[in-house]
């Protein structure tokens, strides 16, 4: 079995396109590690060649007060996007060359929604606490 050359925690989907943003897909992600090799990228069973890579995006972003990184690798068939830690740097241990650009963390329909019930939830608690008096 061969020992890849990086080897680190990620959360990975295949059903985002363009820059990260929050949405339901990151809800049901891949939870596995990702694992550079020379010729190629792992992550559980998805195995990425080098040449089968068209363009390789590294966001920067924040989530919530985190900086945090969102690989995002295009190849003929699938786009896949790998979130990481603030700590794990990954730029120069590809396999393949990618681009860097600062982004600011979107939203989907889903992630607004789900905020706005959360902040109705806590509104109509604090309601009924302050008339509970």
């Amino acid at each position: 079995m061969e020992t890849p050359a990086y080897r680190c925690w990620t959360k990975a989907t295949n059903a985002e396109l363009g820059p990260p943003r929050r949405s339901a897909h990151w809800l049901v992600a891949r939870r596995d590690w990702f694992c550079v090799f020379q010729d190629r990228i792992e992550c559980g069973d998805w195995i990425i060649r080098r040449e089968d890579v068209g363009e390789a995006v590294l966001y920067r972003t924040r989530s919530l007060f985190m900086p945090v990184s969102v690989l995002s690798v295009l190849t003929g068939k699938e786009t896949f996007q790998f979130g990481f830690n603030p700590w794990v740097r990954i730029r120069d241990r590809l396999p393949f060359d990618v681009r860097e650009e600062r982004v600011t963390m979107r939203h989907s329909a889903f992630s607004l929604v789900t905020r706005g019930v959360i902040c109705a939830y806590l509104l109509f608690l604090a309601a009924r606490w302050w008339l509970s008096r």
